[in-house]
């Protein structure tokens, strides 16, 4: 980090907008700490990276074991054959073509002896899994709080605006759920905006974006993807309950 987050400093912003208790003090700090580290653990580029070259890999290997596959089995059957040249087990390998799913791979190779096959097959498994097991754990940095941040035009690096809009996702669900911002000045500031430029001072010091272009951001992709997603959480609620509206039925007696 260029800075030290300051916890006083952090909190001092949202004393304009809403007292917090000791128990939602800490989980900002908490949630700002951990958006911070998203950003700063470089995961995003090491994840791109990485799952492109895992399915290299996977195609390379697929393609080697297409190429053996069609030497090495015959079918009885070519109306329900899932492949019947190379370019046909290719993409039944890749879960393509007629007979993608019948029948699934698997069930094939559990009863393979030959060698070849099966350690072409091993190997696929293996990558098959990494890949896999780097998806899970993408998804699963999103568990709990965060939510994935809307496609924009901005010129902002993603990485960057991924973690602008954790900062904006933390106001809204610890200070303000309005987000309310300022009107577009020449010098925009309000305590969401102190808030975000703080935070993006931590990890960036001098070299973080002007309060403008953060303000552009916010109100024109993270505001409104924010606030759609508590529309969609509201209705997701309300049809769980099966109530078709937010007024509240006529029998309903508010809890003393």
């Amino acid at each position: 980090m260029s800075a030290v987050l300051d916890r006083f400093k952090l909190l001092s912003h949202t004393t304009f907008v809403r007292h917090l208790d000791p128990q939602a003090q800490d989980h900002l700090v908490e949630l700002v700490t951990l958006a911070l580290d998203r950003f700063l653990d470089g995961w995003q580029e090491f994840y791109d990276e990485e799952s492109s070259r895992l399915s290299r890999v996977l195609e390379h290997v697929d393609r080697a074991l297409a190429a053996v596959l069609v030497k090495a089995w015959s079918f009885h059957d070519d109306e329900f054959a899932p492949f019947t040249d190379e370019a046909g087990a290719y993409a039944w390998l890749q879960g393509e073509g007629p007979n993608s799913d019948d029948p699934e791979p698997y069930g094939h190779f559990d009863r393979e002896n030959n060698w070849t096959v099966r350690s072409l097959w091993d190997v696929r498994c293996q990558i098959d899994a990494e890949l896999g097991d780097l998806m899970a754990w993408d998804k699963a940095r999103w568990k709990h709080h965060w939510s994935r941040p809307p496609e924009t035009t901005s010129r902002l690096p993603a990485n960057l605006q991924e973690m602008i809009f954790d900062f904006c996702q933390v106001w809204h669900d610890v200070v303000d759920d309005n987000l309310g911002l300022p009107r577009r000045d020449p010098n925009p500031t309000n305590p969401l905006l102190r808030f975000v430029d703080y935070c993006l001072s931590i990890a960036l010091g001098d070299q973080r974006p002007a309060s403008k272009t953060v303000l552009q951001l916010i109100a024109d992709h993270i505001r409104p993807a924010i606030h759609a997603d508590d529309g969609r959480r509201r209705k997701e609620g309300r049809a769980e309950f099966n109530v078709d509206s937010e007024v509240p039925p006529s029998d309903w007696e508010s809890p003393r």
